[in-house]
């Protein structure tokens, strides 16, 4: 695993939300398509929608599913490190925090936050 992909996981999750947004908007546009209109149209209505609808809620869904399984194998690898490491890790790639609140945090000084990082990539880039 590369840097590159563990700065991915703070955009993959809100990517997901987004989609999951767009999800429930088309859901609630099926919902209205379905549902009985109270009177009798005056014209003619327009082609059903419905499947082009759920034609947008299979490509967000699938697109939510390989995004998921992408944040779920870097969780994997930040499951094999160290607490500590994962720990490091997940505030800096995750949170965003700044080498320097990630120390705060942590308790150690800058040095000891940069070699827990090197050590962290090194298991990654072998596993």
């Amino acid at each position: 695993m590369t840097k590159e992909k563990l700065r991915d996981y703070r955009h993959l999750r809100a990517e997901i939300r987004q989609l999951d947004g767009e999800i429930e908007y088309w859901f609630g546009r099926a919902e209205r398509c379905t549902q009985a209109p109270h009177k009798a149209p005056t014209t003619a209505s327009p082609a059903d929608p419905l499947p082009d609808i759920m034609d947008r809620i299979a490509e967000c869904e699938k697109a939510r599913a390989e995004k998921t399984t992408k944040l779920i194998n870097i969780e994997e690898m930040l499951s094999e490190l160290s607490a500590q490491e994962s720990r490091l890790m997940r505030l800096y790639y995750v949170k965003g925090l700044s080498w320097f609140f990630v120390a705060s945090e942590m308790g150690y000084s800058l040095q000891r936050v940069y070699q827990l990082h090197g050590s962290a990539l090194k298991k990654i880039r072998v596993n």
